[in-house]
């Protein structure tokens, strides 16, 4: 990928530990990167590590399936009921 502006990783036991550990500092070492999330596929919840205008990293999270999720990195808002259709058994 060339100049990422928004990278989502959806969270398995397995992989759990590098998405959060090497390719965490990976993609907040690429300048082009807007937004970096990690959507849980056990549970409603979606963590952003979102760039600021001056560059600093901010983490925010969203949980339940009422919540909204904005994916500033590409100018998108998603109702996270939305988000998990489908994808829970509740």
């Amino acid at each position: 990928m060339t100049n990422p502006v928004f990278v989502a990783e959806v969270l398995s036991p397995s992989t759990e530990g590098m998405d959060r550990g090497a390719k965490l500092r990976e993609y907040r070492g690429t300048p082009s990167l807007r937004q970096y999330v990690m959507i849980s596929q056990d549970e409603p919840w979606v963590e952003m590590h979102t760039r600021d205008e001056t560059g600093l990293w901010r983490i925010s999270d969203v949980t339940g399936l009422d919540g909204i999720c904005e994916f500033t990195g590409i100018d998108c808002v998603v109702p996270m009921a939305a988000l998990y259709e489908g994808a829970l058994d509740v």
